[in-house]
Formats: structure tokens, C-alpha cells, sequence
């Protein structure tokens, strides 16, 4: 379990090594955590699978899950697996178009970045996410008052307070942190607007399943 407050302290920002963009640095601040090493992760919503391919580099096994997965994510991973300056890679990835509500394997770690504000039923994926997964890792875009934003792709998005009550339906949370738009990590966070504002602050949860009680 990672001590959330041996490494921040109010007020104070986290360094990032390699903030490729907003998106990324939201896996690689799990990666930087230490949250993923040699871990099982389940990936959720992941897209075009270049969060996967970060997380890859340091997990021991990385399940991609996405309803509208597409494509080129098999090709994102194909070329990961080549290998790099160090060698091959050994293959240990899985991709699955599907909801993760199909999927019954067990992790050690989900991760789940800018899925949650998609989600029709928000508790039902928690409790589901906490049954598979030992630890998680989530993300949404802070909103003002939990509601419908300028975004058409998201069903909501969450206050602070709903976002943990709704996570805490499955998980202990042991740490919450916030991404601002200059890509700063804080231990505390502030509305500046919806995910359409170029600089909206991102909320994002460490936590620990319940079923481990």
C-alpha cells in the first residue's frame, strides 16, 4: 500500500518525469507510485491502448478492456511487444472488446482514466471493479455540482464529494489527488471549469477494495 502522505503534503506538487500529455501522465503517476510494478492490471476503457502501452513497461500482466476498442489498439500493442532497447518483451498483454462488467478475472490493481464520467450505472461499475479488482486506480473530470456538462460523450460528471461517496461503495480510499491543466499533481483541487475548458482539473482516487476487509 502506498503512504499517500509520505509523498504529499498540502499544498505540495509531485514531479512528473515524463508528462507526454494530460491523459498519460494520469497512468504514469500510477506507474511513479510504484501502484503497478509486477502487478495484474486490468486496464478499463482503454482505448487506443497507449495508457496500456505505459503500463505495460512495468506490470507483469495488462488486460485491455473497452467496449468500442478499436482496431489500431491491436497494432499499438503488436508494435510494443516487438521489444525495445533492452531486448523483447515478453508477451503478456490480452485485449477484449467488451464492458468490464463481462469480465470475471481477478487483478491486482484496476485502472480506469477518464471512463467513469461515461458510465450509465457509476455504482453498479464500482461494486463490480471492487470484486475483481484488489486495488484501484480512477480518474474523472472535477465538476462544480455533480450534472450534465457541455460534453455530448459523458452521461455526468462529479463533484469531489459524490465522486468519493460513489468510489466508496466498493473501496476504502486511500488517497485522492488532482491533476491541474498546467499538469501540476495536487493534494487538493479546484473547479476551473468542465472537461471542455482546456484547463479543467482532473480528480483522481487511489483505493482499496472492501472484499479484502
Amino acid at each position: 500500500m502506498v503512504e499517500f502522505s509520505s509523498v504529499m503534503t498540502k499544498g505540495s506538487i509531485y514531479n512528473i518525469a515524463f508528462p507526454f500529455t494530460r491523459h498519460l501522465q494520469r497512468y504514469e503517476l500510477a506507474v511513479s507510485l510504484k501502484l503497478i510494478t509486477d502487478k495484474k492490471v486490468i486496464d478499463v476503457g482503454c482505448g487506443t491502448t497507449l495508457g496500456t502501452s505505459v503500463l505495460l513497461e512495468y506490470a507483469k500482466y495488462v488486460l485491455g478492456c473497452d467496449v468500442n476498442l478499436i482496431d489500431n489498439a491491436i497494432l499499438v500493442i503488436a508494435i510494443h511487444n516487438e521489444g525495445n532497447e533492452n531486448g523483447p518483451i515478453e508477451k503478456r498483454h490480452a485485449l477484449v472488446k467488451a464492458a468490464v462488467e463481462e469480465v470475471e478475472d481477478n487483478f491486482d490493481i484496476g485502472v480506469a482514466i477518464e471512463v467513469f464520467e461515461h458510465v450509465q450505472d457509476p455504482k453498479k461499475f464500482i461494486k463490480h471493479l471492487s470484486k475483481i479488482c484488489d486495488y484501484i486506480w480512477i480518474t474523472t473530470p472535477l465538476a462544480k455540482e455533480t450534472g450534465k456538462t457541455r460534453n455530448p460523450e459523458h452521461v455526468m460528471e462529479y463533484s469531489a464529494e459524490d465522486f468519493n461517496s460513489i468510489v466508496k461503495c466498493g473501496f476504502h480510499i486511500l488517497g485522492n489527488l488532482f491533476q491541474t491543466g498546467s499538469m501540476e499533481i495536487k493534494s487538493y483541487g479546484e473547479y476551473t471549469g468542465d472537461s471542455f475548458a482546456p484547463w479543467h482539473t482532473v480528480q483522481i482516487i487511489y483505493g482499496k477494495s472492501k472484499r479484502l476487509e
